[in-house]
This record gives C-alpha cells, structure tokens and sequence, in this order.
C-alpha cells in the first residue's frame, strides 16, 4: 500500500510539474482585442486566436467559439470573418540567400519584395513593429549577437536604413552558404522582440559549411516559439526536405516560388497570416442600460484552446476618449470603460458578490498562479485522502503471546508465535488451556491438555500415538481423534530482487509474465519495456526464461536470451532498462 502512495504521489507532482510548465510556456489560445457596441444589440469582438508557436490561426469556423454574456447565457457567434488587425505588432527577421543561385533576377526581385514588405509592415510613423535584415554570403557565429553594418540591419522601424542596407547587398562570388548558423543566430535575435515573431528566409537550404547540425536552429525556434517561412525558387537545386521539416516542425509554412516575380505576394501572405484576426458577430443578450456587463469568448480547435474575458459598457464613453463611440477595446480602456462612470454597479467589497468578483478577476488576469494554486489544492486534497485510506487499511497488530508478556490465549485457542520447544522452563503449569509438565515441553515434543491429547501439526509434525502404541501401519488413515495434515497449495520458490529499488521483490509463480501491460503477473512501468515481454515457467525444479519477441530484448548477466533459457540462483536479468536479480529459495 505505502508503494502504491508513493507511485501515487510521484505521478501527481509530475503532472503538476507539466501544468506548471506548460502555463509557463504560454502559447496557444485567444485574445480578445476589442468589444464593438455601437450596433447594439449587434455586437462585434474582435479577437486574435494563436497556436503554440504564436502564428494566428486560420481557417476556423464560428463551430470553433462559444460566447458568454454576464457568465449566464452561452451561444455560438452568428458570422465568423477575418480581417487584418493594424494594432498587432510583428517583429519579422529577413535572411537573404548570397550565394550564386541568387545571382542576376533571383536577387533584384528579392529585393523589389522586401521593398513593397516594409512598406507595408512600417506603414506610420514611429511603427510599432520591427523588421530585421540579414545577407548571408560568409560564415557567422551562431553565438555572436553583434550585428554586421555591412550586411546586416538589426531589428528597429527606421525603413530608410533598412532599404539602404537590401539595396547594397551584391553576390561577390560563389560560396557555400552556413544557413544553419546563420538561422540559429537570427532565432536567438528575434526571441528579444516583442509581439509575433517570425522569420522568412529566401535560400535553397542546401549548407555544408554550418558548425551547427540541421536540427539546432529548429529546436531554438520551437523554445523560442518562433515560426520559420522558408521560400525557395524552383529554378534552383533546391533541399526541399529540410525546407519542409524547417516549416513543419517550427510552425511555419513552406512556399517554392515559381519565378522571383511571386516573392512579393508571398512576402504579403506571411505578413497578413502574421497580423489576422477574428470578427465575432452576435445579437446581445444583456439588456440596453449604464451596467457594466462581460464577454467571454472561448475557442476550441486542434491547433488552439482557451479563453478570454473582458468587461464593456453599452453607455458612450466620454468626448475626451479616443477611439470609435461605442467601442471598447481590452486592456486599459476595458478596465475603465463604464465601471468608472457607474460606481454604483460595482460590487461591495466583504460581500459575496464582490468576492466572487475578485476570484473571477484575479483567475482571468493571471491564469498562471491561478493555474498552479488550483493544481496544488488538488494535490493536497489527494494527498489527504490517501493518508486517510493508508491509516484505514494499515496493519493490525498482532496478539499477545502468553508466557511472552502478554495474556494468556483465549479458552479453547491455541497460542500464536514460538512453539513449546522454545518455551522458557517453568513449573508445572497451563499456558492458555494447554498444560505444560514441570520443567517445560521438552524438545521436539508438544504441550498436551491431559491423556490421549492429540498435538496439532504446527507444534512437532503430525500427532504421535500414545506411549507403547504400535506405529499405524503405512497408508492406514488416521486414528479417531487424530489429526489430519492438510495439503497446502504450491509455495513461490523463486523471486525477482530489484536491482536499483531497494526492497523491491516480486514473487515468481509456476507460469510469470512480465511486460508493461497490466494484465502481466509483474507488471514494470518503462518505456523500454514492451507490453507483453518475457515470461518466466516453472518445469520441475527448473525456471525458464523466455522472451516473447521484445523490442528492446531480454538479457541474463548481459547476454541477450533467444531461446528459453534456465535461471539460476544470482542470475541478473534485465527487460529492457529494469533489471532484476533472479534468488531461488531453498
């Protein structure tokens, strides 16, 4: 039971540990960017819904949210569109391709695209979003974060430098390209910025030059949760496989562009994925006054799930507020649109409703901690109720002896623990209801109630005659008033002795298997351990081993078992990475 508690327990902190890490991470869900009222009762949310790498989702239909109103009425929206969202801020890193497959055309529409993609990313004045630009046409140091001015613009919203710095980029000669460096290093460059990020590269992905190995900057961009969109010409020699896994695995998406005239459009493509956003249309249900009421908007998919919730006022708000009459936006202008110009509808602090307003607060600003004190009470209620099951089904103790300082057995019951042979010697006497001649049981003979008592088997073996009598003859059943042995079932034999969980032992029957599944007679918790992967059998004397085609294989003292194979007393045998020392018992 207190094994069973344990394994319990270490699961319990494990999970915990996943939700805790998984709240860290942080990617994936929605994001409500504004409430527009001013069609009431049409209301309209927009609302932002990214995936794990932080790349908005497309293509979900209004199956996919649900919206709450005053948390009372739930509905799906009636119209689902998208548009594109002016206020989300992207920060994007550009790596251009040098080498000599970029030479003449490939190189001037490469440039011409990233023109009409910086006109359209910085398109104000003091643009919030960031671009950054990388030629790549000579080894770098994936772990040197200082820029090269000659060919390189860091991150910033100066679009006259960054223009500079792509029209001087030239292709001096044909050099084998360090992408993977040059990719782990921008990677690394990017995770400083703030808003969506990503990274487009123009290359043939072909590099046998980088110190790093393909897989590095794609186990970067993923801690990072950074998407990679690789773009490639389909005149050139061209890796699509590692485009491909470059795409997939980081969340991005791959695109080979028939000739260099189709940069531009696929540049504008990854910009409008990057900036995309959910219109949810619906017919209110709170009722046309100065309240302030709230909005949750839940999404369900394969590539996101959460939630979101912000407060609105269907009062206008005051002349001096910028912004649309009628709209509310989240964040700052949520938190202040009509819960300032009507106090009254606010709850009372130190009532019930007032409480439960905080607690729905402080859960929908930090989902984290919220997150990690509802996965501690829940451990520590578990861990309650199984210290509560372990005292209710701990052991009793045992009964006391009588002549080994406890009372004496009860009438008509035999006393538990060492027999008479090891009684101290005493005066003639009773022990229990048993009496004992003067000087205590001899050895190897049983306490008797008087004459013609038989001695049960427990106390010397089956019941012996009287004195003088003839031995009964061979296969006569017992006398009358004798005592009959009974047959008990076969006893273990063998145990499995862990080797690395001390005290650990499981019995080995007649017939024994062993695999990861819990129909097995032991039954081992390991990954290298298939589900049905050995069996041990008992032939007379002897216990064979035998393994049922393992993926990872079945060795005694290191030599892999292919056929059945017999065990002796001190063999070490291992299923897979769980290894035991197999004892035979005398």
């Amino acid at each position: 039971m207190a094994r069973h508690i344990r394994i319990t327990l270490l699961w319990l902190l494990g999970m915990l540990a996943l939700a805790g890490l998984a709240a860290a991470q942080g990617g994936g869900g929605i994001k409500i960017d504004s409430v527009d009222t001013g069609d009431y009762p049409n209301l309209a949310v927009l609302a932002s819904v990214l995936d794990q790498n932080g790349i908005p989702v497309t293509d979900l239909s209004k199956t996919a949210f649900e919206i709450v109103e005053d948390g009372r009425s739930s509905f799906p929206p009636e119209e689902v569109s998208t548009q594109i969202n002016p206020d989300a801020r992207v920060s994007i890193a550009l790596i251009l391709d040098l080498s000599g497959s970029m030479r003449g055309k490939p190189l001037e529409q490469a440039k011409a695209a990233s023109v009409q993609l910086m006109d359209a990313l910085l398109d104000v004045e003091g643009d919030a979003d960031r671009v950054a630009v990388f030629g790549l046409k000579r080894p770098v140091a994936a772990g040197d974060m200082t820029y090269d001015q000659a060919l390189e613009f860091p991150f910033g919203n100066n679009k006259t430098q960054a223009l500079a710095l792509v029209d001087s980029l030239t292709i001096d000669e044909n050099r084998p390209t360090p992408l993977y460096d040059a990719l782990f290093r921008a990677v690394k460059l990017a995770s400083g910025q703030e808003g969506r990020r990503a990274i487009i590269v123009i290359s043939d992905g072909i590099d046998s030059v980088s110190k790093l190995k393909a897989d590095d900057p794609i186990a970067e961009a993923n801690r990072s949760h950074i998407p990679i969109f690789p773009i490639s010409l389909s005149t050139n020699k061209v890796d699509k496989d590692y485009l491909q896994r470059l795409a997939v695995r980081t969340g991005g998406v791959y695109r080979e562009a028939p000739s260099p005239d189709e940069f531009s459009p696929l540049f504008q493509q990854v910009l409008d994925q990057l900036k995309l956003q959910y219109k949810l249309s619906y017919a209110s249900r709170v009722p046309n006054d100065e309240a302030t009421h709230s909005v949750l908007v839940r999404v369900r998919s394969p590539q996101a799930e959460g939630f979101d919730e912000v407060k609105f006022s269907l009062a206008a708000p005051p002349a001096a507020e910028e912004g649309a009459a009628g709209t509310t936006t989240a964040g700052e202008s949520a938190a202040t649109a009509g819960e300032t110009s009507v106090p009254t509808t606010t709850p009372e602090a130190g009532t019930s409703e007032g409480l439960a307003d905080d607690v729905r607060t402080f859960v929908t600003d930090n989902p984290v901690p919220s997150a990690l004190i509802g996965a501690a009470a829940l451990l520590a209620l578990l861990l309650i109720v199984l210290i509560f099951v372990w005292w209710r089904r701990r052991p009793s103790e045992p009964e006391p002896v009588a002549g080994f300082g406890g009372a004496a057995a009860p009438e008509g019951r035999l006393p538990r623990g060492p027999v008479a042979a090891n009684l101290p010697a005493t005066e003639a006497g009773t022990l229990g209801n048993q009496t004992l001649p003067p000087g205590g049981a001899p050895p190897g003979t049983a306490p008797t109630a008087g004459p013609g008592y038989a001695a049960p088997a427990f106390w010397g073996g089956p019941s012996a005659p009287p004195a003088g009598a003839p031995p009964p003859a061979p296969g006569a059943p017992p006398a009358a008033g004798g005592t009959r042995v009974i047959a008990h079932g076969p006893k273990h034999t063998a145990v499995l002795v862990s080797v690395t969980t001390p005290g650990l032992r499981y019995d080995v029957l007649a017939e024994t298997s062993i695999g990861r599944s819990q129909e097995n007679t032991i039954h081992l918790n390991s990954a290298m351990v298939s589900r049905q992967h050995a069996r041990i059998r008992q032939e007379d004397d002897v216990f064979l081993l035998f393994d049922l085609g393992s993926a990872n294989g079945t060795t005694v003292n290191g030599e892999p078992v292919i056929d059945p194979r017999p065990l002796h007393d001190g063999d070490v045998v291992a299923f897979g990475d769980v290894k035991f020392t197999f004892r035979q018992l005398s």
